[in-house]
């Protein structure tokens, strides 16, 4: 039976304590956001959907769980949003959540993420949202990614957007993510599209799966099936945005500890990246914790990813540790490679602007980025 968001009346003053000083917390950062150099640039509505992430994520792991929901109802509350029906697919292995056609030309693979940020503004104004290798993703990511294939569509791509539908923790650690979503890679590969019409996105955990993704291409994970391409084949491209590298935040130039600027508490960080790593064997860290794979571990991810970008915001706890990572590890093993520097962007900022469902009038200087990116990818 699903331990997914299981909570008991022990839970509950905790759960009452956060929900209830929700609205003491959004005047606070109302009021603060006229000075805090991190807030001063944005919108209302980013500041009130920022302050309700951080301080509603102070919430242990199964009591957000139990909020949000799990992977089925957040998708199913996202397609009535945008009249699609819900196209959820069996495949060997895993399931396939689909935004748009399955027969589109083009796919975006979407690896939902990790470490973030739950508009829960969500709980008053929007749909459910999500973090980690512990929760779905939020219905701003998919509003994100659907807003991603629709600016895509205007260019005269046809492009849809494959959501593979892992399990979570508790019921899955790794590998299952990784083992799931090398099963909907392979279903994909092996059923009509072809490597150089498919581009890779994840967000913060889910970028940190295409780094496990990569590492399994490259040298594969002894307890996960092979991901087989065909000779000479590769993914047209990866974006990672605001990957997570260090989970637990440990290490040199990955401490969350001094962080006051990004949207997730840098506990709630730690927390997660912690329940993450429980039970994972010492000599299977690397996989998850990239930061710390020996300094030759993605030679050979050219073979695999024709072009990768990273991104990370300018105010986020991990901005170095993602840095770091680039420069140490992945620029010297991809020359077709990018790290793009949010300024006073916080974790998985572009998401935040699509918290409401509607895209913001000002989609400031990433996602416009993004897209064109993608868009070169699709017609390189």
């Amino acid at each position: 039976m699903s331990q997914f968001g299981k909570v008991t009346l022990s839970d509950a003053p905790r759960m009452v304590s956060v929900i209830g000083t929700l609205p003491l917390a959004l005047g606070y950062r109302a009021v603060s956001s006229f000075w805090d150099p991190s807030q001063k640039h944005k919108t209302w509505a980013r500041v009130l959907a920022d302050g309700a992430t951080s301080h509603l994520t102070r919430m242990k792991t199964n009591q957000i769980q139990a909020v949000l929901g799990n992977s089925d109802k957040v998708y199913g509350d996202f397609c009535k949003q945008i009249g699609q029906a819900p196209d959820v697919q069996e495949v060997e292995g895993t399931r396939i959540a689909w935004i748009g056609k399955r027969d589109s030309k083009k796919v975006l693979v979407y690896l939902h993420g990790a470490l973030h940020d739950f508009v829960i503004f969500s709980l008053a104004f929007t749909t459910p949202s999500g973090g980690g290798f512990t929760l779905f993703a939020p219905a701003y990511g998919l509003n994100f990614m659907h807003f991603v294939q629709q600016q895509l569509q205007s260019k005269g791509i046809d492009v849809s957007v494959a959501v593979p539908l892992y399990e979570l923790v508790p019921d899955s650690q790794f590998p299952g993510p990784l083992r799931e979503s090398s099963a909907a890679l392979q279903h994909l590969t092996s059923h009509g599209f072809s490597t150089s019409d498919i581009v890779l996105v994840g967000d913060s955990a889910g970028g940190n799966l295409i780094l496990e993704i990569l590492g399994h291409l490259i040298h594969g994970h002894p307890s996960v099936p092979p991901l087989s391409l065909p000779a000479g084949a590769k993914f047209s491209g990866a974006y990672l945005m605001s990957p997570w590298v260090s989970p637990e935040g440990t290490g040199a130039g990955s401490s969350f500890a001094e962080c006051t600027s990004d949207v997730v508490p840098s506990s709630t960080l730690a927390e997660w990246g912690a329940e993450t790593f429980e039970g994972i064997p010492t000599d299977q860290r690397h996989w998850l914790e990239p930061l710390f794979a020996r300094d030759d571990w993605f030679e050979g991810a050219d073979r695999f990813v024709d072009k990768i970008v990273l991104s990370a915001g300018g105010y986020e706890a991990a901005r170095d540790a993602i840095i770091t990572f680039y420069n140490a590890k992945l620029a010297k093993s991809h020359a077709r490679s990018e790290l793009v520097l949010h300024e006073k962007g916080v974790h998985v900022d572009p998401f935040y602007d699509f918290a409401l469902g509607k895209p913001p009038k000002d989609l400031g200087t990433l996602t416009p980025k993004i897209i064109e990116w993608m868009a070169e990818r699709f017609t390189a």
